[in-house]
């Protein structure tokens, strides 16, 4: 039902491109270079935001690897429930459910949990990803209270015709494949990505939960993945473009037991998700944009326990309709404006009948330099109405002052709210869990304040950023373990107050001597994250949320000799209220040479992760690997 309601939106587009082509006649050249893409109008409303992009380099490391394990090695906080398993983002001393995740625009954050897997999430499928600090993406929706992870895959014209392939094997039985093809001109492109992934992850481990903490293998951890993205961008005249994705992933996982377990674990779970985001772009001038975007995120989770006679079926489905403009005005200034309508519905066999959620928001940004560009500033601002119900009207400002071609003062505050999950209000009474429909939206507010400083040249370049951030939520939904009379159930309530605030610290320093390249990166981030049940009672820590953070990475480049060293030190994190894990170190350590094979550019790449072959936990009592290998070959069709 939702899928013919996609299509038919999509249909109507396509007749709707049709008609506008018939009225304009399409000149010999095609001049659309001026007109921004949805993700760039977005991106240049962030003033004063802390923003991180994924380079290359990166990326090509990483490509047959989740997102999860990419931002493991970064500045954020990942919480996984062992090898391949969920796996979520943290930000800031936030839950995984203040930090949206956008791809090609869209939020494509499961409605039922308000998370998203990144274990599923291949990062071959991406052309960029990075990272927004902070609550400051009021244009990205309601709900970013600690930051926002930026996908993006549909920029086809700015990349080459050609393709790739890669294939990679290593420990625990990992096989995967990922390759991509593109091919298009000025005016079309259209772009195939796929990726495969068959593994037993049954890696070494030390089981500190037995005495003498024997070396054993991860048991019950097979896993199958298999992804397709497709993305299409036109140029259908000199003020008409139209872009569609359409992203498709399976993953079939067997769910491990937890170190301390006795008995063998026979929980599986599959998960089956189709995204789809069309954009068609008019501007009738340089100074004026329209983007209308219909797109669809929906998907299936099948959890089964035969262990324990557990088999329940959960389907959610994402339906937005959203229709933007951007206007320049007051001297280079910018207004950008929209509404936007997002159908949510839920289905579970836990659930208590089926969730439906309708939401209305509209929104507004004026962004605008000042002093010939030396100050920029921009205010949001968005309503949102929810099945009827005015919610919080919440808002954003940000400035950056460049009193020098070099430094940068950036600084930005935002009132931020977020709605609780189907799951928090649906949930039936079950033995171990229970949802609270009587939940309030969280609510509160955030900034931060730093300094940039940039100095690039042509052999050399730094980077040194520096900022402070606070953030003070009321009614932080969170769950907790409530006594019952056999034993104890979770649940969600609305805490007093929620409060987090530290200080976090990059250096991004690059070097070119002849043939030879250097890159150095380092990140530092302190957190301090507590929340109150009631108003005056002792403060408790966020769980899972280090106090300190550090990773660091270095990249050498030497003709066609590749090494890339990158580590990462989580420190100590509570696991409840009194116990806490332990800090650790991880290390991974890359190493490449390339070479020409009848004429085409092959990268032959070992990869040797846990270097230093540390006992690590993410969430207490789930195995993580020991020292692993990954041998890879990339072939590049490029032209």
């Amino acid at each position: 039902m939702h899928l013919k309601r996609v299509c038919s939106i999509v249909f109507l587009q396509l007749v709707l491109v049709g008609y506008l082509c018939a009225q304009m006649s399409l000149s010999d050249t095609i001049r659309m270079d001026e007109v921004k893409v949805y993700g760039n109008l977005r991106e240049s409303h962030s003033i004063g935001a802390t923003i991180y992009r994924m380079d290359s380099v990166k990326l090509k490391i990483f490509q047959n690897r989740s997102a999860a394990e990419l931002l493991a090695m970064g500045s954020v906080n990942l919480k996984s429930y062992g090898v391949g398993g969920l796996s979520s983002l943290t930000m800031r001393g936030g839950n995984s459910s203040q930090t949206i995740v956008v791809w090609n625009g869209v939020n494509i954050q499961n409605p039922m949990n308000g998370g998203a897997n990144l274990s599923l999430f291949p990062v071959n499928m991406f052309s960029s990803i990075r990272l927004q600090y902070g609550g400051s993406g009021t244009i990205y929706g309601s709900g970013a209270i600690s930051g926002i992870l930026i996908l993006n895959s549909n920029a086809l014209f700015s990349q080459p015709n050609g393709g790739e392939l890669s294939l990679s094997y290593g420990s625990g039985n990992t096989r995967s494949l990922s390759s991509q093809v593109k091919y298009g001109d000025k005016s079309r492109a259209i772009s195939v990505k796929v990726f495969g992934q068959l593994a037993d992850n049954d890696f070494e481990f030390r089981n500190i939960y037995k005495i003498g903490s024997p070396k054993e293998r991860i048991t019950h951890a097979e896993s199958k993945q298999l992804g397709i993205l497709t993305d299409v961008n036109m140029r259908l005249h000199e003020k008409l473009f139209w872009s569609f994705s359409g992203w498709g992933q399976l993953g079939d996982k067997n769910l491990q037991p937890i170190m301390s377990s006795t008995q063998p674990s026979y929980a599986n779970q599959v998960d089956r998700s189709l995204a789809l985001v069309s954009n068609l772009s008019f501007s009738p001038s340089k100074r004026i944009l329209f983007n209308l975007k219909n797109a669809a995120s929906l998907g299936v989770i099948d959890y089964s326990d035969k262990g324990v006679n557990i088999f329940t079926n959960n389907s959610y489905a994402s339906i937005l309709t959203e229709l933007e403009s951007k206007v320049e005005v007051l001297n280079n200034g910018e207004v950008s404006m929209g509404i936007n309508h997002t159908l949510e519905t839920a289905s579970s066999d836990d659930y208590v009948g089926s969730a439906k959620r309708n939401r209305v928001s509209g929104y507004a940004s004026l962004r605008k330099p000042l002093f010939r560009s030396r100050f920029l500033s921009v205010l949001s601002i968005r309503g949102e109405l929810v099945d009827g119900d005015f919610k919080p009207v919440i808002y954003s400002v940000g400035a950056e002052w460049l009193p020098t071609k070099k430094l940068i003062f950036k600084m930005n505050a935002s009132k931020n709210y977020r709605i609780p999950t189907l799951n928090d209000l649906y949930w039936a009474s079950t033995t171990y869990t229970e949802g609270n429909p009587n939940l309030e939206p969280e609510s509160g507010w955030g900034g931060d304040v730093g300094f940039q400083i940039k100095s690039i040249s042509s052999d050399r370049a730094i980077n040194v950023s520096n900022s402070l951030f606070y953030s003070n939520i009321e009614r932080w939904i969170v769950w907790l373990s409530i006594p019952t009379v056999s034993d104890s159930k979770w649940k969600p309530f609305n805490m007093s107050k929620g409060e987090s605030w530290g200080w976090e610290s990059q250096v991004d320093w690059s070097l070119r001597v002849n043939s030879l390249t250097i890159r150095v990166e380092g990140f530092y981030t302190f957190t301090h994250s507590v929340f109150s049940e009631q108003p005056g009672s002792r403060a408790q820590p966020m769980i899972y949320t280090p106090t300190h953070r550090f990773s660091g990475s270095l990249n050498l480049q030497y003709e066609k000799y590749g090494l890339g060293y990158y580590h990462g030190f989580t420190g100590k994190r509570y696991r409840d209220f009194q116990s806490q894990l332990p800090a650790f170190n991880l290390a991974n350590l890359f190493i490449s040479y390339k070479f020409n094979l009848l004429g085409k550019v092959v990268t032959a790449g070992l990869s040797v992760n846990n270097l230093w072959n540390q006992d690590y936990q993410l969430i207490a009592g789930y195995a993580m690997p020991l020292r692993s290998y990954m041998f890879t070959i990339n072939i590049d069709f490029t032209r």
